[in-house]
C-alpha cells in the first residue's frame, strides 16, 4: 500500500501500476476512523496479497488537505471509500466504487476487474 498526497502522487502512482496490469484501487480513509484502520490492516496482510496477487492500492488520508481536490472529484462522502480505476487511453475512468467495509464485495470487485 502506497501512501499518496495529492494529485501528482495519484498520477504517478497510476502510471507507474498500469504498465503491470495491475488491478489499481485508490482508497480513501482517515486515522481516526476504526473501519479505515481495519480496512488498511485487512489490506496489507498476506493473506489479501495471496488471493489478489495483483492488486494495488494507493492510500489517500482525507485530513491531509494535498487530497482535498481529489475528495471532490471522486465525491468522498463515507469512508471508507475504495474507487477502482483504470487508464483508458490519457483518461482516469472510475470502474467501481465500495462505500463502508466489506471485504467481500472488495474480492468480488477485483475478480471483475480482471474479467
Amino acid at each position: 500500500m502506497k501512501e499518496i498526497n495529492g494529485i501528482e502522487q495519484l498520477d504517478e502512482f497510476i502510471l507507474e501500476n498500469i504498465e503491470n496490469s495491475a488491478v489499481i484501487c485508490v482508497y480513501f480513509g482517515a486515522k481516526g476512523c476504526g473501519p479505515c484502520n481495519q480496512l488498511k490492516k485487512k489490506l496489507s496482510e498476506s493473506d489479501t496479497t495471496e488471493i489478489m496477487p495483483k492488486l494495488v492500492v494507493g492510500y489517500l488520508d482525507i485530513e491531509n488537505k494535498l487530497n482535498d481536490d481529489l475528495i471532490n472529484r471522486y465525491n468522498i462522502e463515507s469512508l471508507p471509500t475504495i474507487v477502482f480505476i483504470k487508464l483508458d487511453n490519457t483518461k482516469v475512468i472510475q470502474v467501481s466504487r465500495i462505500e463502508g467495509y466489506d471485504f467481500t464485495k472488495l474480492k468480488l470487485e477485483y475478480d471483475n476487474y480482471l474479467n
